[in-house]
């Protein structure tokens, strides 16, 4: 959990109406945030942040987690329980851009932090969740920062939630820079899911020109079921790769969202199986297709399948390459397959 330091002065907070039952027995999980949405003053935590393009706003949102949860026995009958209604938002605090860095940097200590970017159909509230998930699936408590860009939270709202992720790759490069300015060169590690993939890989593609024959600007570049043209990706692949130590791809030919979106755009995702990824030289592949689903969208698998929470863990916490971290089996040169739990 985040501790505020006693110095810091938050501008404001933003806290929900909770039944004291909830207060007594959640359990509240904190990660700091980035966003540019826009601002609703006078709603609750959950409708604070809206879904149309905002100036650049940091803080701090809290997550209160409900142990005796109605849901919770769904867990061990459900094969596609996903963990998100035993969790709400129940407090924004906002701080100034300058302090949650801060705070920052207090909590990592001596490791790096990560930069997370969420994927479409994702409201501010969720968001806040899904980040909280992370951290706790990969053990990352106090390394995380959430970068929301203003998806619309609405399904049926993906061409409009392309739109608002490419407008908000010139703030994200911005917060990019600024956290390497902050942590230093090649200790600042990227995470994206699904469509937020394309504000990374435009940031890399920005930043690229600028680091030729430079000692990597990054740590860890980590894309989680990438929404990317993976053709697209390709053609930019030798320029942006000495950007980072390490560039990890996670994929799989189970992930629904991702085909649909290969039928809407009509050519493969970069988060696909297939023989676009023979062109991907000199980044690290995961093949996760043979573990069990966790969500019907088979989207969302760094979130709650925990043999991609303990590989993204020993990448991010201890430092390993694909070829010495435990299950994963080599494929390829550049392909490694994680190996499904053996449950007795």
């Amino acid at each position: 959990m985040f501790k505020t330091p006693l110095s810091a002065l938050a501008l404001a907070t933003i806290s929900a109406a909770m039944s004291p039952g909830v207060q007594a027995q959640g359990i509240v999980d904190s990660v700091p945030y980035l966003t540019v949405r826009n601002v609703n003053p006078n709603e609750s935590p959950k409708k604070y942040y809206g879904k149309t393009r905002g100036p650049l706003s940091a803080g701090f949102c809290d997550v209160t987690r409900t142990e005796n949860s109605f849901l919770k026995p769904l867990a061990e009958i459900a094969p596609f329980y996903i963990p998100e209604d035993d969790v709400e938002l129940s407090t924004i605090r906002l701080f100034e851009m300058d302090q949650v860095i801060e705070t920052l940097k207090e909590t990592t200590g001596a490791r790096n932090p990560l930069l997370y970017t969420h994927g479409y159909y994702m409201n501010f509230e969720r968001s806040c969740k899904r980040a909280v998930h992370l951290q706790r699936n990969v053990g990352l408590e106090g390394k995380v920062m959430l970068f929301s860009w203003p998806s619309a939270g609405d399904i049926l709202n993906y061409t409009e939630d392309v739109s608002d992720v490419e407008w908000s790759s010139y703030e994200y490069e911005r917060t990019v820079r600024r956290l390497v300015e902050e942590f230093g060169e090649g200790r600042v590690d990227l995470a994206s899911h699904s469509l937020g993939g394309r504000a990374l890989f435009n940031a890399l593609r920005s930043m690229a020109h600028e680091r030729i024959g430079m000692p990597p600007l990054l740590n860890n570049v980590i894309l989680l079921a990438p929404d990317v043209d993976a053709e697209l990706f390709a053609l930019y692949l030798d320029q942006i790769r000495p950007l980072a130590n390490r560039i990890t791809l996670y994929a799989t030919d189970t992930d629904r969202p991702l085909s649909l979106s290969r039928s809407v755009n009509g050519y493969p995702r970069l988060g696909e199986l297939g023989p676009h990824l023979n062109r991907m030289d000199g980044i690290e592949i995961i093949d996760i297709s043979e573990l069990s689903l966790q969500s019907v969208s088979g989207h969302v698998y760094h979130l709650y399948n925990p043999e991609v929470g303990r590989d993204l863990s020993q990448l991010l916490n201890e430092g390993k390459s694909a070829a010495s971290r435990s299950g994963l089996e080599q494929v390829s040169t550049t392909m490694w397959k994680l190996r499904a739990d053996v449950k007795p």
